[in-house]
């Protein structure tokens, strides 16, 4: 571990983001949906559903950028190994 490259570190720094950026926003949204539900025009179960399919492609979209970022960070890591390393 103490002579890991720097782009070693990046990559687990960003695998580390990621993975608490998704945990965040999956608790930022369970916890608000049984509060803003309440009493809609258009149905609770509705809005429960609705929040569902928002969360789902939130989940996307932070899985599809760390995905991106972790490849584009191993192509570096890749393209920048030491002289002479095999």
């Amino acid at each position: 571990m103490k002579n890991w490259r720097k782009m070693t570190w990046a990559l687990i720094a960003w695998s580390g983001l990621t993975v608490l950026w998704l945990a965040a926003g999956i608790a930022s949204a369970t916890s608000k949906t049984s509060h803003e539900c309440k009493g809609v025009s258009w149905g609770e179960h509705a809005c429960h559903e609705a929040a569902n399919a928002g969360m789902a492609i939130g989940v996307g979209l932070v899985l599809g950028v760390g995905f991106a970022g972790f490849i584009v960070l191993s192509l570096v890591w890749l393209m920048s190994r030491p002289k002479g390393a095999s």
